[in-house]
């Protein structure tokens, strides 16, 4: 049996929405950053209040997912107090049956979304899949309405065990998605997405040059104290990660909000595929950021460093290639994008930010000479 063959999942996907998808731009809510917590989330309980209206919208998505439910009562708990806003994340029961639902007025591609997560989940039981979703408006600005199963966990809990739960899921991850039939379609997104942020990196360096910092808004002051940082950002980021000779489809976003474990038996399952709708590049990108977030968040000893890297290294059981630069590049990567949303889609990010991915950028430094040990090989230019 292959990695990806774990047995029979039944998947049902309703997509409500008819006719072409347009990508719509808005202000981000509080209640769009992830979980509470981000980086660090705490205990999952669904347990605020949600507004009537809210609910309304909740409860006609769920059924439209499944109709018997017409005409049965539909709960909802908010994982965060929502403070009168649709968007959030929410728990719904009806009857016995309990689902995860998500309001966002980020559309992305839910489509290609479902597709990915409906072929894992047929062969990766470690995959939260997209149900149901469907577009509405509400009080003139339009959101996405998603419906996936309940899943009872909890957050990694620092430990190791729950650390090598993690690295083994995110293998068998990479090997699933190296199979998916939608991949040609996730590499064209990821190539236009990668190409807009290279000239995004052109415009910063040029408004750096030319001392130009009104146009980063609120970072304007944070961009004059970070000049040289941003120049050699513009020297050494490499955006065409899709041509990387080991690219593929990937989760996008390894992060501690994005990884549940089972409250009883520790399997790791991963939620929130959003990224991986535009995301194609080396393996080394996930571990990058499963590096970060899981190993190096609480600025380790480099004793500890090593016992964490050697977990992750006998879990995951694939190559870590190069992912010293893989951490570079992900940092700039993601500063490209707040400076993006800054100067051309008028979303303004909060400047701890712009401190979270410079740290991050010079943690790959700081940590280089343990790391390299865990290399395999190099496939950046020098």
């Amino acid at each position: 049996m292959s990695p990806c063959e774990d047995g029979p999942f039944n998947v049902s996907l309703h997509l409500s929405a008819s006719g072409p998808l347009h990508r719509v731009e808005m202000t981000l809510e509080p209640a769009e950053f992830a979980w509470p917590g981000g980086d660090t989330p705490g205990t999952l309980q669904f347990s605020s209040d949600v507004f009537p209206e809210c609910v309304h919208h909740l409860a006609e998505g769920v059924r439209k997912l499944d109709p018997s439910l017409r005409g049965t009562e539909i709960r909802a708990y908010a994982l965060t107090p929502t403070h009168g806003s649709v968007v959030g994340r929410y728990r719904l029961v009806a009857g016995k049956q309990s689902f995860f639902a998500r309001i966002t007025s980020r559309i992305g591609d839910p489509r290609l979304e479902a597709e990915v997560t409906g072929f894992l989940a047929q062969r990766h039981p470690g995959t939260r899949h997209l149900l149901f979703f469907d577009l509405f408006e509400w009080r003139g600005k339009r959101y996405r309405l998603d419906i996936h199963p309940f899943f009872q966990g909890r957050h990694f809990n620092g430990s190791t065990q729950d650390l090598f739960r993690i690295s083994e899921s995110l293998g068998r991850l990479h090997r699933c998605l190296e199979g998916l039939d939608g991949r040609a379609r996730v590499r064209s997104a990821a190539e236009k997405r990668y190409r807009r942020l290279a000239e995004v990196v052109e415009v910063m360096a040029d408004a750096v040059r030319r001392r130009s910092f009104a146009i980063f808004q609120n970072a304007e002051d944070w961009m004059k104290e970070h000049r040289d940082w941003i120049v050699n950002m513009s020297e050494s980021f490499d955006p065409f990660l899709h041509l990387l000779p080991d690219a593929q489809c990937l989760h996008g976003e390894v992060h501690p909000g994005n990884v549940l474990l089972s409250d009883r038996e520790g399997q790791a399952v991963w939620v929130d595929f959003e990224e991986s709708v535009h995301t194609y590049t080396s393996p080394s990108w996930d571990l990058a950021f499963l590096i970060q977030r899981f190993c190096l968040a609480d600025n380790p000893s480099t004793d500890v460093v090593h016992e964490r890297l050697e977990t992750i290294r006998t879990g995951y059981k694939g190559e870590m290639r190069n992912v010293v630069m893989m951490m570079k590049q992900a940092a700039w990567f993601s500063m490209a994008v707040l400076v993006d949303q800054t100067i051309n889609n008028h979303i303004v990010s909060p400047l701890s930010e712009y401190d979270k991915f410079e740290r991050l950028e010079r943690q790959a430094d700081l940590y280089k000479d343990v790391l390299r040990e865990y290399e395999t090989d190099s496939f950046f230019r020098p």
